[in-house]
């Protein structure tokens, strides 16, 4: 089954939502996006993988505000305006399936939103593309790649930064203040004191590097780390593959 729908947000947008999967099921998994891209999400791994989950699970897909379908402003997103965004998907979900259970799969800057939203009675939550533990270090390595890609940063006013795809991204002062300012750290150690919490890191992300900052996410207590073979998008099928398989695991666990 598939539904397309809007739900509103904290800021009056609207939200374009995909539900899809089977009604049935009693795991529900809401999808949450990364950096400037879409409920597809990079390399279509959101529109692959919701359709490897589909007769398990039922899957809430969404773009956030100023991304795909959505209204609102791209100038204005943050990982903070996107926490707002996925509890307003969140809450929609509870009311509409009040018997089953919340969890929720974040990738690359989603992660930094669903750590920053902190949600209470969510079964289980997974991130890949998982972020560097010092989010200033992020921030410096995505200014890098925009000056490559012969955009402009600029802090305190207006980014522009030239996507793959041909699009120009806009990107506001507020993105950067909300990673210099967070201390991821703390935010998973309140969110692994909520729900099983399992972080994900690709061995060869090209998007997020390596290095010991990394190592800070196995001193976190009763946070599950692993590294697996992959780029940030898993874009290698047999890499594709395996995540797969991971990520079905750890949703089925009781």
């Amino acid at each position: 089954m598939k539904k397309v729908l809007t739900i509103v947000n904290t800021f009056d947008e609207e939200l374009d939502v995909l539900i899809e999967g089977n009604e049935s099921a009693q795991e529900v998994i809401v999808f949450v996006h990364g950096f400037g891209t879409d409920k597809g999400e990079g390399e279509h791994l959101f529109a692959e993988l919701a359709e490897y989950l589909a007769n398990d699970f039922l899957i809430i897909r969404f773009d956030q505000s100023g991304y795909g379908k959505s209204q609102g402003r791209q100038v204005d997103a943050s990982p903070l305006k996107a926490s707002k965004d996925l509890k307003s998907v969140i809450s929609y979900a509870r009311e509409q399936y009040i018997t089953k259970n919340i969890n929720i799969y974040a990738h690359s800057m989603g992660t930094i939103a669903t750590a920053m939203l902190s949600p209470d009675n969510v079964r289980s939550i997974v991130f890949t593309g998982a972020i560097s533990s010092h989010l200033s270090s992020i921030a410096s390595r995505i200014s890098e790649r925009i000056e490559s890609k012969g955009g402009k940063v600029f802090k305190d006013g207006v980014s522009v930064y030239p996507r793959t795809s041909g699009a120009v991204q806009e990107i506001g002062s507020e993105f950067w203040r909300v990673l210099v300012s967070t201390d991821f750290v703390a935010l998973l150690k309140d969110l692994v004191s909520k729900t099983r919490l399992t972080v994900i890191k690709s061995k060869q992300d090209e998007i997020v590097g390596s290095g010991p900052d990394f190592d800070k996410y196995r001193n976190i207590a009763d946070l599950e780390y692993k590294e697996i073979q992959g780029s940030h998008n898993f874009a290698d099928k047999e890499d594709r593959e395996e995540l797969f398989k991971e990520l079905k695991r750890l949703f089925l666990i009781i």
